[in-house]
């Protein structure tokens, strides 16, 4: 599941990728899994940017448009929590 999600997101728009978060910049999908109390997923994930200046104006608002458009083609009916960190790749 890890990998789906995490492909979908970097494959959807990259060009939308660049332009928010900097050529070269990726996801990575930590971890996926549910939570029993909430009874939604809770998605742990990590944003590699390359501009900082970019980023600061788009994050986190930017990595929820992303992750809600990939989680809506995959469907799994459910919510999600997301659980974002960020990196600067150089």
């Amino acid at each position: 599941m890890e990998r789906v999600l995490q492909t979908l997101i970097n494959k959807i728009n990259p060009k939308h990728l660049e332009l928010l978060f900097g050529k070269g910049s990726y996801f990575k999908i930590n971890k996926i899994h549910w939570l029993t109390q909430k009874k939604c997923y809770q998605i742990i994930l990590t944003l590699y940017c390359t501009d900082l200046e970019l980023t600061k104006d788009s994050y986190p608002d930017g990595v929820n448009y992303f992750v809600r458009d990939a989680w809506s083609l995959i469907d799994y009916g459910n919510e999600y929590v997301l659980v974002s960190s960020l990196d600067v790749k150089i």
